[in-house]
């Protein structure tokens, strides 16, 4: 039951993140928050129900390393503050080996995008570089990819 509301509610957060940024270009922080508000006793419920203290630190550690590796990017100007804790909350949600495919996975659906928009752009004949990509959508892709392996069983969390 508990795994049921630790998926709903983080796909509930990436799908409106994606409404959002599509919307006005930005995450909000409220949600954000909201997010948080809602990983962190899921998650912590979750660990105590399994008895696996080890979680909780895999928790704070993973959420830390992802948060300097996001950092990094983010300085770079490759992704914008909201997709970084867009992100940052999603590895609350999860466990470290998932927010790594989550991640991963997303950075080449972007890649993808930004790729197909180019070359769309050029054939068009037209000079300017394309729109930005917006990040939210290649997670909830990956999102549902996870969520959908982990049910069908082809992936064990």
């Amino acid at each position: 039951m508990i795994n049921l509301c630790r998926r709903t509610a983080l796909i509930l957060l990436v799908l409106i993140a994606v409404w959002f940024d599509f919307r006005t270009d930005k995450i909000p922080n409220r949600l954000i928050s909201a997010g948080i508000l809602a990983a962190l006793p899921i998650r912590l419920t979750l660990a105590a129900i399994t008895k696996n203290l080890y979680d909780i630190g895999q928790l704070f550690i993973g959420t830390f390393l992802l948060f300097l590796c996001l950092w990094t990017v983010y300085q770079m100007g490759g992704l914008g503050a909201g997709d970084c804790k867009l992100l940052l909350t999603t590895g609350i949600f999860l466990p470290v080996k998932s927010i790594i495919f989550i991640t991963i996975g997303a950075f080449f659906i972007a890649a993808a995008a930004g790729v197909i928009k180019l070359l769309a752009g050029r054939l068009a004949r037209k000079e300017k570089l394309p729109r930005k990509i917006h990040f939210s959508w290649p997670v909830f892709c990956m999102v549902l990819l996870h969520e959908a392996a982990v049910i069908t069983g082809a992936i064990k969390t």
